[in-house]
């Protein structure tokens, strides 16, 4: 085989190397890209249910409050009775 050949042999291999790299780096990216996708949308879906969490939580505690004040003020209504 001569040194020409040789040379172009591997040119060949290192052109269908860098081929392959490169289908391998944008597989990758486009993996990552999905899994960061993924992610933000199961952040942004817990980050709205602990808002609802939240005011359902404000809510009760207001009924809370106004059962134990509605509660107080008729047991210090059948004291003074």
């Amino acid at each position: 085989m001569k040194m020409r050949d040789k040379v172009e042999e591997m040119q060949d291999d290192l052109k269908q190397e860098k081929k392959i790299t490169y289908a391998v780096t944008s597989d990758m990216a486009r993996r990552y890209k999905s899994l960061q996708e993924d992610l933000i949308h199961k952040i942004n879906t817990l980050e709205t249910t602990l808002t609802e969490q939240k005011e359902e939580l404000g809510t009760a505690m207001i009924f809370f409050l106004i059962s134990n004040v509605s509660l107080s003020t008729q047991q210090s209504r059948s004291h003074l009775l």
